[in-house]
């Protein structure tokens, strides 16, 4: 019984301290974000972890936030005003611990790959 109870006492322990770690998030965020506001765009471009292109009309800037597992396609793409607002998006959603799924198929390449299999 005696072990029941530690075991029981060490999770709740363990549950406290993750608790405490979430709650402290998004003040860590903030003055994450509160930096990257303040860099200048050849930092913000340095640590951008996807491609940040111009759209072809030249009136924007795009940011892939997915690829497509089986071609590379282009999935999830974001239309921002300026190089800086895509540069800035990319480190929020690093910020926010975004990681792009690595098994996401594009409607196109999914529907050619079931009728090779079929």
């Amino acid at each position: 019984m005696k072990e029941k109870r530690d075991a029981l006492q060490f999770q709740l322990a363990k549950a406290r301290a993750e608790k405490k770690e979430l709650e402290r998030m998004p003040e860590l965020i903030r003055d994450t974000l509160a930096d990257y506001f303040c860099m200048p765009v050849e930092s913000l471009r340095k640590q951008a972890w996807t491609h940040v292109r111009e759209t072809e009309s030249k009136d924007g800037w795009e940011v892939v936030t997915k690829h497509c597992c089986l071609g590379g396609c282009d999935m999830d793409v974001y239309t921002l005003p300026s190089e800086r607002d895509a540069l800035i998006f990319l480190a929020v959603l690093r910020a926010i611990g975004y990681r792009p799924p690595h098994n996401v198929a594009c409607e196109r390449c999914y529907a050619e790959y079931t009728k090779e299999c079929i």
